[in-house]
Order: C-alpha cells, then structure tokens, then sequence
C-alpha cells in the first residue's frame, strides 16, 4: 500500500514514501486478537477515556520536540530496539537485575500490583481495571516489585510487548517523551492465561552512547484479565479441519507472500450443506481449492465433493441459500464467470441431478468499457424492497482500471461500483444499484443492512478502504438515499469488517467496524509539517483503530465508543464477530488480524 505519489497530487506535505508507508503498513504477524470479553456489568464498566497524563508530578508531554520524521523515527526505531532488548528481554528472562539496570538510578514511576484498580464482575474471568488517579510513585527496587507481583501466577512470561504510538525527541537527542502500549501475559500453571494491557507514558535519556534507559514511567489506563481456564483448545488435527496443503503449496504460498502479490485469501461459510441438524463449513482460497467440511455429528469433520473443481472456480466467499423459495438452496459466490464487452456475469448455481451448473444470465450487471477483470469481496442477502424475496448487495473492491492515475489513499473513489441484485421471482435478477440510489467506486470490502435508524426498514452501511464508508438510509421499497453526514460516514479509513450485536442485551443495538490501527501512524501525525490541523486530524482517526457505535435504545443517537470500551486497537484488522464466546449470557468481541510474514524474519511484514 504505497501511496507516497498520491499524497502528492492531492497537495498534502509529505514528501518522503518513509512517511507512508509507517501511517499504513504496521509490522504485525499473522495472529488473533484477544477476545474483548462483555463484562457482566454491561455498559456501566465501560473502561473511561485515556487521560491527558498520567501521574502529573512524573512527566508531562513537552512543547518542543523535533518535527523531522525521519530524523525522529530513526530514533524512535533505535530507543525501541534497545528497551527491548534490556528492559523487554530481561522481563522474559525473568532476569531482575537486568530489568533494574534498564532503569536509570533515579527512576521513578507509577504503576500498578494485580490487584490494584477497581474489580469489574463477571463470571468467567477476573478483571480489574486500571487507572493512573491514586497511584503512589515507585522508586526503581518498588517498580521491579510491583512488575515482578504481576506476572508471578503465570508459569511463564510469553508476551511482553512494547509499541511505541507517541515519541517526541528533544533537540538535544539526548530525551524523549513517549506513549507505549505495554503489554504482558502468560500461561498460568494450572491451564488458564493471564493478561496485562496498558498504556503508558515514558520519559526516555541517553545514559550513554547508544545505551538509552527508561527513567520515568506512569500508566495512563489499563486492565488486567486473568482466566481460571484455558479459553480454547487447538483441536484442528483432532476434527480433521484441514486443507492438506503439500509442501510445495505451502512454499508456494510462502513465496507470494513474500512477493507481497497477495491481497485477501478467501473465507469460511457456515451452513447445514447436507440438512442434517449439523453445521457444515464450506472454507476456500480463492483461485486455488474450495473444500467442504462435513459435520459428522460427532465432533468431527470429513470431506466431501465441493461446489468448485477447479482453481479458478474458488471464489473468495459463498452464499447458500434458498432464493426462489422453493424449499432448495442456491448457491451464489464472488466469482466473476465472465466479462464480455460491457457486460460481467456472476456466478449463481444451482443444483441439478446431483452437480452444481451455473445458471446462465441470473446475475448480469453492466461494467465500464474495457474492464479486463472485476474483484468482488463479501455479498450481503438482504430483502430490501419487502416483497418476500431475498435480494443481493455484492460489495465490488476493484477492476482492472483501479489504482491508476485517479488513485488515492486517503480519499479513493477509483475501485468499483457495488452491485444491487433485485430478485424477481424465478431466479430472475435485475441489477438497481445506481437506480435505488447505491452510487459510486470505493474499495468495497464489507457491508450490512439493518434498520439503522428505526423506521422500520433496511438501511445500508458499506464499510470501505482507503476511504469514507457509506450510509445509505432506506427511503422505503428498496429506494436509497446517501448521507455524508452521518456519524458513520465521517472521516477516512481502512476498512475490512462489520458486525452488528446487542452484546449486553439491553435492546439497543451496536456496530463494530474493523480498521486498521497504526502504531508508527499516530507517532508522525504529531510530526509532519506543511499539514493542516483538519488533515491531521483525519489521519490521525486513520491510524486509530476500530470503531463502535453504539445507540441508545432502538431509535436513539448513535455515538463512536470504541476507544472508550477498549476495542479499537486491534493492528490491522479484518473480519469480526460478537458472539457469546464464554456462554455467559452476553456477546463477546473476536477480532482477527494481521496481514502476512515474510519467511526471512529480518525482512520487514508487510
């Protein structure tokens, strides 16, 4: 995702790619992120705000600091490195003295033991939340105690991660003020995990040549989680779960990855495929292999005969459905069959005499003269006119003409039109987008409908990269009207996920949309020159993370609150879920993200 020249040509300062490429491509591995688990307390425990300061008497942000990007993040590269490999590796070691010497002799700081903050009930986990108000300072040995007092119950320290998301150099070089996520975590003993997630602020000094030690450190906010029990269990091998990948995919695979060539995979699609009670999954990898997971009823899974043979019929994502309410599935990908002159047509198949045929000319849409190719990423059934019959929404990311000379990364509008299905009856569909008033070209990933705003019928929200999402209020019988306006519209990201829950079972209603979240991009927004306080400000919200929005009752406000509960730092996020994933009554929040390894690990992620 390099978009340096695309800066340019919209006239915002920054001349460097370096700049770019560190609002947009954060060193993530491909992981999970944690479960954001619905406390019992509902929306009263909601974590606060992060606070101005942390310990005002510890450190305070300064008003003079070096604006050169380069010249900053070369340092901000090196004093990271160097806490982590004294402060971070002494931690993991388990090593005292070596995390004592990586504090300077009059060091002081505030942080807090396990049971310190205020306890939030629930009954699964342990959690208490932290705050900075109230914690007494600690001298350099009462640092290393209350450290020490946090990760002794587990058996091990297996994550102690350190992320710098501020860091202001003093021109002297010799100084730094920075904001850090700290986190640490580990396997208990007796099988659970425990948890520690904070933010903090540091002050940073050259103790000697290219020797920088940490000499304060007072915590902005923070939580602690611990788990009685593991969460999951990896039982993969034990379901026969698998792709069977040889060795030279998987290194083929690998290779790609390493070409950085690769965008998205593909998905999963969830369906009782054989109507026996039991849920199926139907998992593929686009232009590559779609393979069927028969549920055995039994805690198993085996394969069987998929609806794709072939490489290039794998498409990204499937629907199984009934369309013609006939009481017999359909079956409708993201693949595009064909593009002839001004004309695609998508793949919808059905089934006859035990093999799946595509049903010419149920789903044609126009496309601009001369598209090569057509990239369609996630489709969304909804009947959105209210006549009975499931319509179609196929969010379209790009063709063949996409990222040209009209390409931006801040504000893109040269991907695809999205694509409205109108079902007919008879498996016959008439593409209506731009006449039901869905108009424009974003990077499309994801979209839902949902009666947005309480009238009683089905609104839409497109969830798109580089660039605003969309909301469309339904007008009434499937007729859409745009709103730049709404909150959901506002601002620029990069989004690649939605989903809708009440995860606290209160009626009212919230909406998680997937970001990306930059470390290294809220470090420069403070930095760069030549930008103008509104710019700042949007790419500032670009690196932030994820959203939630969250209503008041069934027709009340919506309002963002994804910093204040927590959930927007996810790094480069993409599909979500709610969902009740300890069975303790409410939804919980799974999060995947990361993007792609390189084999080499001195090579940079993408």
């Amino acid at each position: 995702m390099n978009g340096e020249s695309a800066w340019i040509r919209r006239g915002v300062a920054c001349s460097s790619p370096f700049v770019w490429a560190r609002l947009c491509c954060p060193l993530v591995l491909m992981t999970l992120a944690p479960l954001a688990v619905s406390a019992d307390d509902g929306r009263g425990a909601a974590p606060p705000a992060p606070p101005a300061s942390g310990a005002a008497s510890l450190l305070s942000r300064p008003t003079e600091f070096v604006t050169d990007i380069e010249r900053s993040e070369a340092l901000a590269d090196q004093v990271g490195a160097q806490i982590k490999a004294t402060f971070l590796a002494g931690l993991k070691r388990g090593s005292w003295e070596a995390v004592a010497d990586a504090l300077t002799p009059d060091f002081v700081g505030a942080f807090p033991g396990p049971d310190g903050g205020q306890a939030v009930p629930d009954r699964g986990l342990a959690i208490r939340r932290y705050v900075s108000e109230g914690l007494p300072p600690l001298d350099r040995a009462g640092f290393v105690s209350v450290l020490r007092a946090q990760v002794q119950a587990w058996s091990h320290l297996e994550r102690a991660n350190w992320r710098t998301y501020e860091f202001l150099l003093d021109p002297s070089e010799q100084r730094a003020y920075a904001r850090i996520h700290f986190q640490l975590g580990g396997p208990r003993p007796e099988g659970g995990r425990g948890y520690v997630d904070t933010s903090v602020e540091v002050e940073l000094v050259a103790a000697a040549e290219d020797a920088w030690k940490l000499r304060r450190l007072a915590l902005l906010e923070g939580n602690r989680v611990e788990s009685p029990r593991p969460p999951f269990n990896d039982i993969t091998a034990l379901t026969g779960f698998s792709f069977n990948e040889s060795d030279a995919n998987r290194d083929l695979s690998q290779r790609v990855i390493d070409d950085r060539t690769i965008l998205t995979n593909g998905g999963l699609s969830v369906v009782d495929w054989n109507r026996d009670g039991f849920w199926d999954v139907l998992a593929t990898v686009a232009n590559k292999q779609t393979v069927l997971f028969l549920n055995d009823g039994k805690g198993g899974f085996v394969r069987a005969e998929a609806p794709a043979r072939t490489p290039e019929e794998a498409a990204y994502f499937y629907l199984y459905l009934d369309l013609d309410n006939d009481g017999t599935e359909e079956l409708v990908s993201t693949r595009v069959v064909a593009i002839e002159g001004t004309r695609a047509r998508l793949d919808l198949r059905v089934s006859r005499d035990g093999a799946w045929k595509t049903l010419p000319g149920a789903l044609e849409c126009a496309v601009p003269a001369g598209t090569r190719s057509l990239n369609v990423q996630s489709i969304v059934p909804c009947d959105v006119d209210g006549n009975g019959l499931i319509d179609l929404f196929f969010c379209a990311y790009s063709n063949s003409e996409s990222k040209g000379e009209r390409y931006n990364t801040v504000d893109a509008h040269d991907g695809a039109a999205n694509l409205l299905f109108l079902n007919q009856g008879g498996l016959r569909f008439t593409e209506e987008a731009e006449a039901r008033g869905v108009r424009g070209t974003q990077y499309s990933y994801a979209a839902a409908f949902f009666d947005f705003d309480g009238d009683g019928d089905p609104d839409l929200l497109v969830a798109n990269d580089y660039g605003p999402n969309v909301y469309y209020e339904n007008l009434g019988k499937g007729r859409f009207q745009e709103r730049p306006e709404h909150l959901f519209a506002q601002g620029s990201n990069y989004s690649m996920g939605l989903t809708l829950g009440d995860y606290d079972n209160t009626g009212a209603w919230s909406v998680h949309v997937s970001n990306m979240s930059s470390h290294a991009g809220q470090r420069i927004t403070a930095l760069a020159g030549g930008m103008g306080e509104a710019m700042r400000a949007r790419i500032r919200a670009m690196g932030a993370g994820n959203q939630l929005y969250e209503r008041e009752g069934k027709v009340g406000a919506w309002t963002e609150r994804g910093v204040e509960r927590g959930v927007n730092w996810a790094e480069w996020a993409w599909a979500a879920l709610f969902a009740d994933f300890d069975n303790d009554g409410d939804k919980d929040l799974f999060v995947t993200n990361g993007f792609t390894s390189h084999r080499d690990a001195k090579a940079p992620d993408y």
